[in-house]
């Protein structure tokens, strides 16, 4: 072998190397570009989900998380993007976690009120009732006087 073979084949690898690489990054990029979409979608619906606004500031924290990312990748950046998008992942976890919980909590705020003016409501029969039975004992009285 010549002094040239090894040379050569050190650079064809690096070349190769290099090439396959460059690949993977613009998949990376690729992925993580549809990934800011996949995440913008859910934030604007976890946002349009949260009728209590108890999640509205991890909401905007998210979405400069996510803003961040996507300047990130047309930077070309693309290991901090993926370090953001993962963030932003795990943002939207939460949201969707706070998002929920305020649902069941309005949803036993609404049996609370419901229970609440269902007593109110079995009170008022009652008193009705105990009315109601008493002018039926004046009546069978003044059926009794009368006969």
């Amino acid at each position: 072998m010549t002094p040239r073979k090894p040379i050569i084949a050190l650079l064809l690898i690096t070349l190769i190397t290099g090439a396959l690489a460059t690949s993977a990054s613009a998949n990376s990029r690729q992925e993580y570009a549809k990934q800011v979409e996949v995440f913008r979608a859910k934030l604007l619906e976890q946002s349009e989900a949260d009728a209590g606004k108890l999640a509205a500031d991890d909401i905007a924290l998210v979405s400069t998380w996510l803003k961040e990312a996507q300047a990130l990748l047309g930077s070309g950046d693309v290991d901090r993007a993926g370090y953001k998008l993962k963030r932003v992942e795990y943002g939207i976890d939460l949201i969707q976690a706070l998002v929920g919980a305020s649902k069941i909590k309005d949803a036993a705020t609404q049996q609370t009120l419901a229970y609440e003016k269902s007593l109110a409501q079995i009170e008022k029969l009652k008193a009705e009732t105990a009315k109601l039975q008493e002018q039926k004992a004046q009546l069978e009285r003044d059926l009794r006087a009368a006969r």
